[in-house]
């Protein structure tokens, strides 16, 4: 994407290291946002006054529609999505 082009992601204009990445799957978010969730625990007496309501429910949507949902079963549909793509 040259530098006078502007990024917009709602009509996919985004910039050029994204063009090679692979998206995250809901359960790799959901350890994401489950491990950011636990440092706002741990920092803060009122850990709800620190988590935004998008926050909250971004989790609770990737926690829905996971279907994998521990570490060890997205890793293996990880490495399976990887080398089926072989």
């Amino acid at each position: 994407m040259s530098g006078e082009e502007e990024e917009n992601a709602v009509e996919l204009k985004i910039g050029d290291e994204f063009l090679k990445e692979k998206c995250l799957m809901n359960c790799e978010v959901s350890l994401i946002l489950e491990h950011k969730y636990e440092q706002l625990q741990q920092v803060s007496e009122d850990p709800m006054n620190q988590v935004s309501q998008v926050f909250e429910k971004s989790l609770q949507y990737v926690k829905r529609f996971s279907r994998h949902k521990s570490r060890c079963c997205s890793t293996s549909s990880r490495n399976l999505e990887q080398a089926s793509a072989h």
